[in-house]
């Protein structure tokens, strides 16, 4: 008799205003540390994701700073997951989603993925565990593409410089 494998579904969003600005002084390349930023209630038990069989690119919200909406996109790479584009370039072939603007909200644009539109990197076998999370926002030619200078601590960050990434994680147990 076959066994059943079970998924579990987890929404994380990735705020830039979350990283340590010390180490990551940027909003267009920052590191989230699971096991010393995820607090609540119903997180991961050692706060990071095990058995990841699929990540999905949900939402993404940047800041409508230094003419991004001139770019014809932005690439949204995150290294501990990888790419799932072939493409003609090498920033490309590393992204997991390229980041056409859905709409502006006030002064931020938002890239929206609907349901079977969404970026999804798909694992096999056991899955990937993740208790990190790098987030990037490359232009085409590989470089970070610059929204502006946030603050340093101890001042409160920018948040007219703040990014966020909605990821949908299925874990199996």
């Amino acid at each position: 008799m076959a066994e059943c494998t079970k998924f579990k579904e987890h929404y994380i969003t990735f705020d830039s205003s979350d990283r340590n600005r010390a180490l990551w002084p940027s909003t267009s390349q920052f590191q989230i540390n699971l096991s010393s930023n995820i607090t609540y209630d119903d997180a991961p038990e050692d706060n990071s994701y095990e058995g990841v069989r699929r990540v999905e690119v949900i939402d993404v919200m940047f800041p409508n700073k230094n003419h991004v909406i001139s770019e014809m996109y932005l690439y949204l790479c995150i290294p501990e997951i990888g790419g799932i584009l072939d493409a003609t370039n090498l920033t490309g072939g590393t992204a997991l989603a390229k980041l056409i603007p859905t709409r502006l909200i006030g002064d931020f644009v938002q890239v929206h993925f609907e349901v079977g539109m969404r970026p999804t990197k798909r694992f096999d076998f056991d899955g990937l565990d993740i208790s990190t999370v790098t987030i990037e926002f490359r232009k085409k030619d590989g470089t970070l593409f610059d929204f502006g200078t946030d603050t340093t601590p101890p001042s409160a960050p920018r948040l007219d410089l703040q990014t966020a990434v909605t990821l949908r994680i299925m874990t199996q147990w």
